[in-house]
């Protein structure tokens, strides 16, 4: 079953994530996004 609302795309959820977290975690979080998808596109790329 579909929902009848789109999907945000990573921007739109990002930011408002990052401007309600504490100023200095909001690096930490960016930084965790990235190598959690440089991760996943290694491990992909590894099959």
């Amino acid at each position: 079953m579909t929902s009848s609302h789109p999907m945000p795309t990573p921007c739109q959820w990002f930011a408002p994530l990052a401007g309600s977290l504490e100023r200095r975690s909001a690096p930490r979080l960016a930084l965790l996004v990235f190598l959690t998808k440089l991760a996943l596109a290694v491990e992909l790329s590894n099959c």
